[in-house]
């Protein structure tokens, strides 16, 4: 039988998954830094699927960072959503907030 000639698709779970949270710290006035990405998202995601969803944004122009420092002054590698992905990422923020969507993650294994 043919494969989907979607699956690649699945790549973006994790990677839009992501992009959400980072909107929502955004919008609620947080910095955002890898290791508190991970803190919020490790209960659902695999360390190396964020690490490589972070690639993933970067590359698709939804990412960008540079260096500062937390709330309590530690030097960090801070990300912000570029105007394309804000632009892109408040239309999904916002039918997840308004439809209380569940963001869990399937496994990609599940996807047909």
């Amino acid at each position: 039988s043919m494969k989907s000639r979607f699956n690649r698709i699945s790549r973006l779970d994790v990677p839009l998954r992501v992009a959400v949270e980072m909107y929502d710290m955004e919008h609620h006035g947080e910095r955002v830094w890898f290791a508190r990405v991970v803190q919020r998202l490790t209960s659902i995601v695999e360390y190396y699927d964020l690490l490589d969803a972070f690639d993933i944004l970067r590359d698709f122009g939804i990412l960008s960072g540079e260096y500062g420092t937390t709330e309590h002054g530690y030097a960090v590698y801070l990300y912000s959503l570029t105007e394309y992905g804000n632009t892109a990422i408040s239309k999904i923020y916002d039918v997840i907030v308004s439809n209380n969507v569940d963001t869990t993650i399937s496994p990609i294994n599940e996807v047909q």
